[in-house]
């Protein structure tokens, strides 16, 4: 009896999960060696690989992005500012409105308050690459004539 109850509990261990997290696909793979679960998305950080197979370890968020407020005469629906592609450790795509007119100034702001970059573009769509910036918390500002329409800080890990 004591083995029974100890092959049921060896049993439900090899199922633990170490792992939560939104995922836009993933599966489960199983061999005569074993069974990984993988997720499409992770970033690679680490690995750990052998000839009977490989695991790699990875983040899910390397850059959080919230929307800041601003003053609401000055406010503007439809601005999408996020991750891109995603997953992504360096690129944030903004895209504007087309009833919009422009030019715009998007703006990358340090924590301390430093401008670390100042772009006036006319399209509606614009990248910043955030490669060259070390891990640390940063605002985007948005204005348009002179007036900021949207904010939003990032965190890049």
């Amino acid at each position: 009896m004591k083995w029974l109850a100890l092959f049921f509990v060896v049993m439900s261990i090899q199922n633990v999960s170490a792992q939560q997290a939104f995922v836009a696909t993933g599966d489960d793979v199983s061999t005569g060696f074993g069974s990984v679960s993988f997720t499409v998305g992770q970033l690679s950080v680490e690995s750990d690989a052998t000839k009977k197979g490989a695991v790699i370890s990875g983040i899910q968020l390397p850059i959080e992005l919230f929307k800041n407020p601003v003053s609401t005469d000055e406010t503007v629906e439809g601005i999408i500012v996020e991750p891109f592609p995603n997953p992504t450790m360096d690129n944030v795509k903004i895209t504007i409105p087309t009833q919009r007119v422009g030019p715009f100034v998007i703006s990358l702001i340090d924590i301390t308050g430093s401008i670390k970059k100042k772009m006036i573009v006319e399209h509606h769509e614009h990248t910043i690459m955030l490669s060259s910036e070390p891990a640390g918390h940063y605002s985007i500002l948005i204005s348009e004539q002179d007036k900021v329409i949207a904010s939003y800080s990032i965190i890049k890990h």
